[in-house]
């Protein structure tokens, strides 16, 4: 009988012995694995080793997303776990809420403290603040007296506005997330230009200053599309003012020639 037939008939005399080491090898280390909550030596059900929630103190805006992370340590030396190990809760989910991988979403302006709590030992937890801001409605990206690029949070979009004085026309550049754009033109009859751009911090109202017929067109804007709303109000100004700019506050500021700011009167339309 050569070795193989031997192997063969001491495996067919005693299956059960052979079929019980086998299911040794191979099921005790998959249950110690799936048991264990232990990571590379560090063991979540013991005291000792600290829980740390990354990044601490940090601010966002509403709507914006920020991953959170877990960090073990255990005599000195440290290690990222993976963050489905543990249980995640936001002190506010009014405030900012955060799923199972640890991602936070501000929902409203305000704080809340980030908890990640080990799902085998509910005692061993680490946590972390947010705070969650109101993000600017319009965000300016470059600006020159006739023309203005901004971008408008809400609605994830970039704005231009550029005024053709010789045509009188105000063009409004749309262009969204892919790549696309569209255009549309806005009258701006009742000035004649050069004309000066200025687009308050609410991203509510834009202003056309001209200079030669001495009046401001205020027009009305979709904070969340962009769009300009035609027909704008229109306001009389002193015949020295040569530029137009936002303030820190929200209102309009006239720069006249000989240095002195005055702020738009918004009473009195023509």
């Amino acid at each position: 009988m050569d070795r193989m037939t031997k192997i063969s008939y001491n495996i067919g005399q005693k299956p059960w012995r052979f079929l019980l080491a086998t299911a040794c090898c191979l099921v005790l280390p998959l249950a110690w694995i799936a048991c264990s909550p232990a990571i590379s030596g560090f063991n979540l059900n013991d005291d000792s080793t600290v829980i740390t929630v990354v990044p601490d103190g940090s601010t966002i805006d509403v709507g914006q997303q920020l991953q959170f992370t877990v960090q073990l340590t255990k005599k000195g030396e440290t290690t990222n776990a993976d963050p489905t190990l543990f249980n995640w809760v936001s002190s506010g989910p009014s405030v900012a809420t955060v799923d199972n991988h640890g991602v936070a979403l501000g929902i409203h302006s305000g704080s809340v403290v980030i908890r990640a709590q080990s799902k085998s030992q509910s005692s061993n937890a680490g946590s972390a603040s947010l705070t969650v801001q109101t993000a600017p409605a319009a965000a300016t990206l470059a600006a020159m007296p006739q023309a203005i690029l901004v971008r408008f949070s809400t609605g994830d979009r970039e704005v231009s506005y550029a005024v053709d004085g010789s045509r009188g026309r105000l063009r409004t550049t749309i262009t969204y997330a892919d790549g696309s754009s569209r255009q549309r033109e806005t009258s701006v009859s009742g000035g004649a230009g050069p004309y000066w751009i200025a687009l308050d911090h609410s991203g509510s109202a834009l202003y056309l200053l001209s200079r030669t017929s001495r009046q401001v067109a205020r027009f009305a804007i979709d904070s969340v599309t962009g769009e300009v709303v035609e027909q704008p109000i229109r306001f009389r100004i002193d015949e020295d003012v040569f530029a137009i700019a936002a303030g820190d506050k929200g209102e309009i500021k006239l720069v006249h020639l000989n240095g002195r700011v005055g702020r738009l009167k918004t009473a009195g339309t023509d």
